[in-house]
């Protein structure tokens, strides 16, 4: 795909993350909001599938397959190596177990942090202010204000919406 090129070719410093590779991803269909980052390196599947609202900031090295839509909200933070994948499989036959292509849309709401590493599947939402562990596998959908961890990821705490870590309560 040739906006992946164009996208990625970009140096890596403050004006192309803060400036040029979003008002390219733009031009090429990208619905961008003021103040959005866009590291390079980072893998986009269908421009016209992906929102990302004002202020988020996207980390080298991301994954956004786009087969359906992902909408990220404002004030977002997506670490390095994260994958969002919309897409998946029905299991077949015993003849061959890769079935029809389905999919379903990922949310992610304002605030939320999602570290490194982690990866978000189809027809998941991340409730507003939730953090996502790195390395976490999320394939159901977060409620506002946790914190999840694991493979599959689980809440090991619960956030208050005005405090920052020192507001944690554990389950």
């Amino acid at each position: 795909m040739i906006h992946n090129a164009v996208l990625n070719a970009l140096p890596d410093t403050w004006m192309s993350g803060r400036l040029l590779r979003p008002c390219l991803a733009r031009l090429m269909g990208m619905k961008c909001g003021k103040g959005v980052t866009l590291r390079r390196g980072i893998y986009y599947g269908n421009l016209r599938n992906i929102s990302l609202g004002k202020g988020t900031g996207v980390n080298r090295e991301v994954f956004f397959d786009a087969f359906e839509t992902i909408t990220i909200g404002d004030n977002v933070g997506v670490g390095f190596r994260t994958v969002f994948v919309t897409s998946t499989h029905a299991i077949g036959d015993g003849k061959g177990r890769v079935g029809e292509l389905l999919g379903g849309p990922i949310v992610v709401e304002d605030g939320v942090w999602i570290g490194a590493g982690a990866t978000i599947g189809p027809g998941v939402t991340l409730g507003e202010g939730c953090v996502v562990s790195a390395g976490s596998v999320v394939l159901r959908s977060v409620p506002s204000h946790v914190v999840v961890v694991g493979s599959p990821a689980r809440v090991v705490k619960h956030l208050t919406a005005d405090n920052n870590e020192d507001g944690l309560q554990g389950e």
